[in-house]
């Protein structure tokens, strides 16, 4: 079974330290799925990270929006019609509001 590191765990939260020692030494970039997150122990690794927010990011939410703007068909600009009638084919049957 492959190792998890997870805060959650209560043995592991009261005292993490050997954990973290762990980490650096077997696995210094660790991808822990318990808290769906990358773990990144060493020092020089986590400054690396810090200092390149270009290419390494914490935001999950600007890619998925970007992907839901881009869609085809989608209008770049707000709308106040539903959503169905920007994002996708519309009906002809359906009026213009």
């Amino acid at each position: 079974m492959a190792y998890v590191f997870d805060l959650g765990n209560p043995a592991t939260n009261a005292n993490p330290f050997p954990e973290f020692a762990r980490l650096r030494a077997e696995d210094p970039v660790h991808w822990s799925p318990a808290m769906k997150a990358w773990i990144v122990t060493r020092y020089a690794d986590v400054k690396q990270v810090a200092l390149n927010n270009r290419e390494i990011s914490a935001d999950r939410l600007t890619p998925f929006f970007r992907t839901i703007r881009d869609c085809a068909g989608c209008s770049p600009r707000p709308s106040r019609r539903p959503p169905s009638r920007t994002c996708g084919p519309t009906s002809r049957a359906s009026s213009p509001i």
